[in-house]
């Protein structure tokens, strides 16, 4: 297997810069993840996350992984998807600004101990909805 490419940092625009998660909303994001040459990474028979929490340290606010959330794992392009539930309970009912989160997309095989991949990290803004922002003022 080839090594993944380094990890990268990216950090999800809010509403003011054509953001990409609305509370209630259902969100989805595509990651093509290539390995050292380029070619595409091949994820069989590993495991993958998608989490986010407010600050390090604190508890998960969600975790996303394979068939939970993670779909079409093994041709290196890993499609990601949050409910209209989950991204509701991101964000306060009295919130009228973005909730900013910090996520990781994570990698790691069944070896003990597991040899982790990291993929991305970065910020990830929840905007409140529309309708829960006028329902606040």
């Amino acid at each position: 297997m080839s090594n993944p490419a380094a990890p990268g940092a990216y950090d999800f625009p809010d509403a003011s810069q054509g953001g990409t998660c609305e509370a209630g909303q259902t969100w989805n994001c595509t990651v093509t993840y290539t390995d050292s040459t380029g070619a595409l990474f091949n994820f069989t028979g590993m495991n993958v996350l998608f989490r986010l929490r407010l600050n390090p340290g604190t508890p998960y606010a969600v975790s996303l992984s394979i068939g939970s959330g993670i779909t079409n794992p093994s041709t290196g392009v890993l499609d990601l998807a949050m409910t209209t539930t989950q991204t509701q309970a991101l964000v306060p009912a009295s919130a009228t600004e973005p909730v900013v989160y910090q996520y990781e997309l994570v990698a790691y095989d069944s070896a003990t101990p597991p040899n982790v991949y990291p993929i991305l990290t970065g910020a990830f803004p929840v905007d409140p909805s529309v309708a829960q922002y006028w329902s606040a003022t």
